[in-house]
C-alpha cells in the first residue's frame, strides 16, 4: 500500500488543497516503488511536475466539456528548385490549440497540455473533438483550401476498437474521406497491434496515412512495409541540425531513400531556414513543413452561411425589415460581420475567441 502524507502544521492551505496535495504525493509514492509512505515536500520538483499535470488535467476536462478548443492549419509544401512550390493543390496539417483569454493570442500550444492529456487518459476525448469538428467543417465546405488534410491521432485512440467505429460513423455522416490523412507515430504503429487493422480498414475507405516522427523508434522494417503508409515524416530533430551536423544529414538522406524504396513520399518537418530547404531539395525530399515554409494560422475555409440578425435575442416583429449578416468559419468558431463594413463584429458561437 502507498500512502501520501501532508504536514498541515504551519500551513494556510485549504482542505481541498491539502487533499489534492496528498493525492499527488500518493501517486509519487507509487512511482517510486509502491508500498511506501511519501511525505509531501513543496520543494520536490517531481511534486511540482505532478501538481502542474493535475492542474492541466482539470483544465482539459473543462475545455472538453465547454468546447474550449480551436484548430490551426500549417501548410505542407512540395519542394521545387529548393523553394516551396505553388500552394495550389497542396497539403496541410491541422493543429490543436486550447482557448484561453489570458494566454498570448488567446490560445495555448499543445506542447503544454498534451502530456497531461496522455497521463490522465484524455487523448481519446481530444481526438474525437478534433475529428468531429474538422469533419463538420469539411461537410459545409464545397471548395477546400487544400488537397489533403493531416490529422494527428494518439496511440490510445488507434488502439481502441470503439474509436475505429467512431471514425466510420463520422465519415458516414459527413461524406467521403479521400481528403483525410491520419498521422500516426512510428512508435504507435509498431507497438500497437491494433494499429495495423485500424490503418487497413480506413485505407479501404480512402484515407491516407503518414508515419510521423520517423527515425526515432525501433522499427521492424519488415512489419512497416505491410502497412498502408503513403508518407514518411522525417523526425524534426534530424532536420533542424542537418545543415551543420553531417550525421543528421545522413539520417535524413537514409530515411528519404528508405521511404522512396517503400513507394512512400517523404515529408521533412521543422524546416526553419532557406539553407535547410535547399539541403532537403538536394536530397530529393518530396515535401517540407515548418516556419520557413509557412507558420500555423487559425484554420479558415470558404464556408459562408447567412443568418438573420436578431435584436435583443427576440427577433423582429412581422413586417419589420430583416438585416442579413454573413457568417464564416474560423476553425471551429463562427464569426459574424456586416459585408459592407468588412469587419468582424462579434462571435456568434458559444465560446468567444480573442483575435490577436
Amino acid at each position: 500500500m502507498s500512502v501520501g502524507v501532508v504536514d498541515l502544521r504551519n500551513t494556510e492551505m485549504s482542505l481541498e488543497e491539502a487533499m489534492r496535495l496528498a493525492d499527488i504525493t500518493c501517486h509519487i509514492a507509487k512511482e517510486r516503488g509502491r508500498d511506501r509512505v511519501q511525505l509531501a515536500d513543496l520543494s520536490d520538483r517531481e511534486l511540482a511536475r505532478h501538481a502542474s499535470e493535475v492542474s492541466w488535467g482539470r483544465r482539459l476536462k473543462h475545455a472538453l466539456e465547454h468546447d474550449h478548443f480551436c484548430l490551426y492549419v500549417q501548410s505542407i509544401m512540395a519542394v521545387g528548385e529548393g523553394l516551396p512550390a505553388s500552394t495550389e493543390g497542396q497539403r496541410a496539417e491541422l493543429l490543436l490549440r486550447m482557448l484561453d483569454p489570458n494566454a498570448p493570442n488567446g490560445v495555448i500550444a499543445p506542447s503544454l497540455f498534451i502530456p497531461a492529456a496522455e497521463r490522465y487518459g484524455l487523448m481519446m476525448g481530444i481526438d474525437r473533438w478534433v475529428i468531429r469538428n474538422a469533419f463538420d467543417i469539411f461537410s459545409r465546405t464545397r471548395h477546400k483550401c487544400f488537397k489533403e488534410y493531416a490529422i494527428n491521432l494518439s496511440g490510445a485512440s488507434v488502439g481502441d476498437e470503439r474509436f475505429l467505429g467512431f471514425v466510420r460513423e463520422q465519415f458516414q455522416r459527413t461524406g467521403p474521406p479521400d481528403t483525410i490523412c491520419f498521422e500516426i507515430t512510428e512508435t504507435t504503429a509498431i507497438a500497437n497491434l491494433a494499429a495495423a487493422r485500424f490503418m487497413h480498414e480506413l485505407n479501404v475507405l480512402g484515407c491516407h496515412f503518414v508515419l510521423d516522427d520517423f527515425g526515432t523508434g525501433m522499427s521492424s522494417f519488415g512489419y512497416l512495409k505491410h502497412l498502408p503508409v503513403e508518407y514518411l515524416k522525417v523526425d524534426g530533430s534530424f532536420v533542424t541540425d542537418m545543415v551543420l551536423d553531417p550525421v543528421s544529414r545522413e539520417m535524413v538522406a537514409a530515411i528519404n531513400e528508405m521511404g522512396h524504396s517503400m513507394k512512400c513520399r517523404t515529408i521533412a518537418e521543422y524546416v526553419e531556414s532557406k539553407g535547410i530547404l535547399r539541403a532537403l531539395h538536394a536530397l530529393g525530399v518530396d515535401y517540407t513543413q515548418g516556419y520557413y515554409v509557412g507558420r500555423p494560422a487559425l484554420w479558415t475555409e470558404p464556408a459562408v452561411l447567412t443568418l438573420v440578425r436578431r435584436r435583443n435575442g427576440r427577433g423582429y416583429k412581422r413586417g419589420q425589415p430583416q438585416e442579413h449578416w454573413q457568417v464564416t468559419h474560423f476553425g471551429c468558431r463562427k464569426f459574424c460581420w456586416k459585408p459592407q463594413r468588412g469587419k468582424i463584429l462579434r462571435d456568434v458561437s458559444s465560446v468567444v475567441l480573442r483575435l490577436a
